[in-house]
């Protein structure tokens, strides 16, 4: 069974903060949007949307059926900041790199908002409150211009989860009840409408489509390129940096427990941007990770 795949652009509508690490009092953001950011937000919408439709309220039971199906169907590349505009191989949207011209990059399409909390009966902030929150803007710096995301999704045949309709006005990344992480969908376009996509290439030619015809979709990234999403190390041969990737997950179906979370190593893997020393071929396999091929 075969997949397909579809450049996604999403216009970001309201500042965005994608969870990295903090720096004093700053909550760094990170540049991009990662897979898993983007898997468990369209799970989440899709789980509450089956759930509204049938007139009932969601249990875990009801997210953890959700997530496996859409772990079973879809993939996801990392989604990255775009300006309109750009005369590229992606069409309209030129993608805003976060490793070229950092300075620039972080002037134009970062920003922090800071805050603390208060302290009523002195009448001023309470100790150990003050901090700052680093987002990606929905307008760049210097004219305004409106902030893109532009990535993929591969679909397998056969998929019945429209996650096309479920993508506009979802919310990705932190401080959501604050209005945070907001986008609409701008464009979809199916690149296998034409027949095989093998050898095409996606992310303005940075990488290209090794084969849709695996397990999982695979691309190659040639000798010099860079990684544009966590790899993991085993096998590959590059330079950059190298993060340890830790999360939360839900655990359920214990015995007498409730659902908790808990903190779950994922894998150590090359962070994006990393430069690759010799051309390899990467399997999209969950979360949006990259594991080398043989």
């Amino acid at each position: 069974m075969g997949w397909r795949v579809y450049e996604v652009v999403l216009q970001l509508q309201t500042p965005m903060h994608i969870g990295w690490r903090r720096t004093g009092n700053l909550q760094m953001t990170r540049p991009y949007v990662t897979g898993r950011v983007l898997w468990g937000a369209l799970a989440a919408r899709l789980t509450r949307n089956r759930a509204v439709a049938e007139g009932l309220h969601p249990v875990r039971n009801d997210y953890e059926q959700v997530e496996k199906a859409v772990n079973e169907h879809l993939r996801f590349t990392y989604f990255y900041p775009a300006l309109m505009g750009g005369a590229n191989i992606s069409g309209d949207y030129e993608i805003q790199w976060p490793w070229m011209r950092k300075d620039r990059f972080r002037y134009r399409i970062l920003g922090g908002y800071a805050s603390t909390a208060l302290e009523h009966s002195q009448r001023a902030a309470e100790e150990g409150t003050l901090h700052e929150v680093e987002y990606i803007s929905p307008r760049i710096r210097d004219n305004a211009s409106p902030v893109f995301l532009l990535g993929y999704v591969f679909e397998k045949d056969g998929n019945k989860i429209r996650w096309s309709d479920t993508l506009d006005g979802l919310q990705l990344g932190g401080e959501r009840g604050y209005g945070w992480g907001l986008v609409s969908l701008s464009k979809v376009e199916d690149l296998s409408r034409s027949g095989s996509v093998d050898g095409k290439p996606l992310f303005e030619g940075k990488i290209h489509i090794k084969s849709l015809g695996n397990n999982s979709p695979v691309v190659t990234v040639g000798k010099g390129e860079r990684i544009l999403a966590h790899a993991h190390t085993d096998g590959v041969s590059a330079r950059g940096n190298i993060e340890p990737l830790v999360g939360h997950r839900w655990v359920s179906g214990e015995p007498n427990r409730a659902s908790y979370q808990k903190i779950a190593f994922s894998a150590v893997c090359y962070a994006p941007g990393a430069l690759l020393e010799e051309t390899t071929n990467f399997e999209v396999v969950e979360d949006g990770l990259w594991k080398r091929l043989p």
